[in-house]
């Protein structure tokens, strides 16, 4: 039985018989049954080859909207994808080498903007021999923008010998070429690999950030080849007066010293158009001297670990001030009627009960924006007594208020309370919880569950403008618990709520 194609007629099979002349013949048949179906087959291909065409055809008439932007508003779009920190590392998977790979037109215009590539985050493993090319080819495309960049030790070298690999990076980043163009230079690493990458008396004409361990040799020489240098991050300084700089507005001491009294206001006067400090260490009374406090007009920011430098400054343009320890109104008090400052922006910790904290909230009527630290015991507690203070059904403290940020608040809380809260203080427009999740097991999401009540409550006040968010914060990164966030610990997003 012979078997016929429905839709084209041809057919798939032909009955032959045993003779050798019936197989000749089925043969013949078969063979022209092939030449049949392959001049029809011929026609079909190229009829759907046509449609092809024409499909193609239409498409590259398709404009898509953001491929009509003009390349000015483009080029705006992709600076403003950049990390905000500015440190950018070269890779891939994100901004700006992940915009040359969407279509030659943003590749043309990616690599067309200079300033798009003027700061790179490097590490040691990723400058070794035959692994500069990428670097070379970034730093081409800077087109004369001034440079910002972060290098990272990590601990190791490429070739297991300092010099050389001091040496090869040189090779790269070429001081000559590349070093008078730094605006931001970022050194994570020992003062000699620092004066392997930047020798001395490099030219730093335009260098106006700087991060690096440095000692006092290496920093004179710095101050002297950057004349323009406004912000310095380090880890101590000493009260040389060769190290004194009319450019710095900015200064930031990491290591925790502790700095006599005399010796630190000795530093100060050295930066007299300083305007924000931030210290890690301490300020204690020197050995068999009374000292006075100094006044500081320039100091706006003041960022310590402890209190006790409040005794010998006096700062009447301060309106930033940050301490991590919780205030003690024998000396804020002294120190805020000597100065005669407006502190809008306090950050501290809470360790008391409500009335000494409500007493260290009234001094600081100004405050627009306060941060809270609650200590590791008694976190519950200290979080209520927080919300009782903002309550203006207890009294209005701190009546120019518009954010709050508590830092470590408690693994459990009353959602309906900070709703209320909300609710009745409508000038604050910002209320940020982060709280300290590391170690939190899966099964504790129980107690984040959000009542569907109450977040409503939440949904509605962020519609109408009030900035609340929820975060969990780990040793290495933060993640959103309300509005909720899918990379939250592992956790699908709608865990958090109901």
């Amino acid at each position: 039985m012979t078997t016929t194609c429905d839709k084209c007629g041809h057919r798939t099979t032909v009955l032959h018989g045993h003779s050798t002349a019936d197989q000749r013949t089925a043969l013949a048949q078969i063979d022209a049954e092939i030449l049949r179906f392959r001049t029809y087959a011929e026609g079909h291909v190229a009829a759907l080859e046509e449609q092809r065409r024409a499909i193609s055809a239409r498409l590259e008439t398709v404009v898509y909207p953001v491929l009509t932007l003009p390349n000015e508003i483009t080029s705006r779009i992709f600076t403003e994808c950049l990390p905000h920190h500015g440190r950018v590392r070269p890779s891939p998977h994100s901004p700006p080498l992940l915009l040359t790979q969407i279509c030659r037109h943003w590749r043309n215009i990616a690599l067309s903007i200079g300033e798009l590539w003027t700061s790179f985050d490097t590490a040691t493993d990723m400058l070794g021999p035959g692994r500069g090319d990428l670097l070379r080819w970034w730093l081409s495309l800077t087109k004369g923008y001034p440079l910002s960049w972060t290098f990272h030790a990590m601990g190791m070298t490429v070739m297991g010998n300092v010099g050389a690999s001091a040496s090869h990076i040189t090779h790269i980043i070429q001081p000559t070429t590349y070093l008078p163009k730094l605006r931001c230079l970022e050194v994570n690493a020992s003062e000699k690999r620092f004066r392997d990458l930047v020798p001395l008396r490099t030219p730093l004409p335009l260098l106006r950030c700087l991060a690096a361990t440095l000692g006092s040799k290496d920093l004179r020489d710095i101050l002297q080849c950057a004349p323009d240098l406004r912000h310095l991050t380090t880890r101590s300084l000493s009260p040389d007066r060769y190290l004194a700089s009319k450019s710095l507005v900015s200064l930031e001491l990491t290591g925790y010293v502790n700095y006599p009294a005399d010796v630190f206001l000795a530093i100060l006067n050295n930066y007299p158009l300083l305007s924000h400090l931030k210290c890690g260490g301490r300020v204690t009374h020197a050995r068999g001297a009374t000292v006075t406090p100094a006044t500081f007009p320039s100091l706006r920011s003041l960022q310590f670990s402890g209190l006790g430098v409040l005794e010998f400054l006096t700062l009447p343009n301060l309106t930033h001030l940050e301490f991590s320890q919780p205030l003690r109104l024998d000396i804020i008090q002294p120190f805020l009627s000597r100065s005669g400052c407006f502190i809008k922006h306090l950050f501290c910790a809470i360790r008391s009960e409500w009335g000494a904290f409500k007493t260290s909230l009234e001094i600081f009527p100004w405050v627009e924006t306060l941060e809270i630290v609650l200590y590791d015991e008694g976190r519950t507690h200290l979080f209520g007594l927080a919300l009782h203070c903002l309550d203006l059904s207890v009294m209005s403290l701190v009546p120019l208020l518009r954010k709050v940020v508590v830092i470590d608040a408690p693994l459990y809380f009353d959602f309906s309370r900070i709703v209320d809260v909300l609710k009745r203080r409508r000038e604050l427009r910002s209320f940020h919880l982060i709280v300290n999740v590391q170690g939190l097991h899966r099964n504790h999401v129980q107690y984040w569950r959000l009542g569907c009540t109450a977040a409503a409550d939440l949904a509605r006040l962020r519609s109408c403008g009030v900035d609340f968010s929820i975060r969990g914060r780990t040793d290495h990164r933060e993640f959103g618990i309300w509005p909720p966030s899918p990379e939250g610990m592992g956790f699908p997003s709608y865990s958090w709520i109901c």
